[in-house]
């Protein structure tokens, strides 16, 4: 039996989440083109989620978390994969750093949305632990009353957040494509899907038509709520006057619900009453997950996000650049932007110095090297000042990280010490390593691994001295 703590809590968040998920639109906005497609991404998070579950009830169980990352991680993955259905290009637009700016905001509101989604889940379940008798209930009896209460979370709730993400970032998309072409689609056509599952407020605007340029589609433009499926038809004839926008308003206003409330006010109360194109949010800020969730779990799951960097240089002399991750190690921080600088102003590298991840298994390279198709390389600046040690030890620490391509900052040009170093290692025991560069000074050499693997000694030393 589910304690009356835990019973309460679930049953005040799904009555507010039964209200503002609509029933009313029963149907989820799933794209006719891709159905298999988004089931898929849901089938597996679900399955991910369903690895995960033993790990997650056992740290409740013993009260070390009030949050489990790898759970928002891969809650706010999934958002995300369906937001990148429309607005992927927007991370990788490089020349527009505002567009970067924009997707990195929508990213950091799905963490941190799935951070409060966790945190309810994990209050709710930590609600489990004591029975009604003041007893502490046994693992096995706690799992079976957490996995009933998880199901109410990661069924229906997850993937109706799941379609909203996916039908924001279609509207999202929408709205830039049709401000872009505004000059010769300069009327909007507000469109229903007029199909039984419609809101009566939002069947009022059906058909209507407001200029582009109309200042109520900051308030107005879809999605309108939770599930939706209202879109925007742009036409070439001219536009009618701007006070359609005031009218379209006042329908709103004068449209009630079955307890009397306008559709305007519950777009108002719910955090719809804004333009998620402009204000860079999937998930509005009233929903009932965003109540009493700590602010240094919001933070922490920003950093999170993949895409939370900052452009720390930009080079004078060429197109380089470097951003930097809010959560790129601070004790490596220093040597690596001094590597990716040099790379930036010598030649033209465009590089982001990526998060740390400290899930088992993850690789967690250093860098992503923009200008060489994405590839992943780790930074190594030896603290030691033996160049044969410099070698060895940064190859070995790569070996154990199990990473494919290094970069060495060495201290002194000494062709013979840095061979010896290779041999250090053997000649055929680089692991994983596909390549390794050395930096000295401002020079970058790649390394040969053929050489050495075919033992041809003396021409790799010969290239080194000629490099160096």
């Amino acid at each position: 039996m589910i304690s009356p703590a835990a019973a309460g809590h679930l049953e005040s968040l799904q009555k507010e989440l039964e209200t503002i998920y609509c029933s009313h639109c029963n149907e989820r906005f799933l794209n006719a083109n891709d159905n298999n497609n988004n089931n898929d991404e849901l089938n597996d998070t679900f399955h991910d989620l369903k690895r995960h579950l033993n790990s997650y009830l056992e740290k409740v169980f013993k009260k070390s978390i009030n949050v489990d990352i790898p759970t928002v991680k891969i809650t706010a993955n999934a958002f995300m994969k369906a937001v990148d259905k429309s607005l992927a290009n927007l991370k990788t637009d490089y020349a527009r750093q505002d567009n970067i700016a924009f997707y990195r905001a929508i990213e950091q509101n799905c963490f941190r949305f799935a951070a409060a989604k966790n945190y309810h889940e994990t209050l709710a379940l930590s609600k489990l632990l004591i029975d009604d008798n003041g007893n502490a209930r046994s693992f096995d009896e706690f799992k079976k009353l957490a996995t009933s209460i998880l199901e109410t979370f990661r069924n229906d709730w997850l993937r109706t957040e799941y379609d909203q993400a996916l039908i924001t970032g279609h509207r999202i998309a929408d709205y830039r494509r049709q401000v872009a072409n505004g000059d010769t689609f300069p009327t909007w056509q507000y469109k229903t899907r007029d199909d039984g599952h419609v809101r009566p407020g939002h069947l009022m605007l059906h058909n209507m038509k407001l200029a582009a340029n109309d200042p109520a589609w900051r308030f107005i433009y879809p999605p309108n709520g939770w599930r939706c499926r209202c879109y925007i038809k742009p036409l070439s004839e001219a536009p009618p006057n701007l006070s359609n926008g005031d009218k379209a308003i006042d329908l709103l206003r004068s449209t009630a619900d079955t307890k009397g409330r306008s559709e305007w006010d519950n777009m108002v109360k719910q955090g719809f009453a804004s333009n998620p194109a402009l204000d860079g949010v999937i998930f509005p800020l009233q929903h009932p997950y965003w109540k009493e969730a700590p602010d240094d779990i919001l933070r922490k799951a920003s950093l999170l996000a993949p895409n939370n960097f900052n452009r720390i240089y930009t080079s004078s002399k060429n197109t380089g650049w470097v951003d930097v991750h809010q959560s790129h190690g601070k004790q490596e921080l220093k040597a690596n932007l001094a590597i990716a600088r040099i790379l930036a102003d010598e030649y033209g590298e465009q590089i982001r110095l990526m998060p740390i991840d400290n899930t088992p298994g993850v690789k967690n390279p250093d860098a992503m090297i923009i200008t060489k198709n994405n590839e992943l390389w780790d930074f190594k600046t030896p603290v030691t000042p033996d160049i044969r040690h410099q070698i060895f030890n940064s190859i070995k620490q790569a070996k154990r990280q199990k990473l494919e391509n290094i970069l060495i900052r060495i201290s002194g040009n000494k062709p013979v010490e840095i061979i010896k170093g290779f041999l250090d290692i053997g000649i055929q025991r680089f692991g994983t390593i596909r390549k390794i560069q050395l930096l000295y000074q401002h020079k970058l050499i790649s390394v040969d691994l053929s050489l050495l693997k075919e033992k041809k000694l003396n021409e790799l030393l010969q290239f080194l001295k000629d490099a160096l």
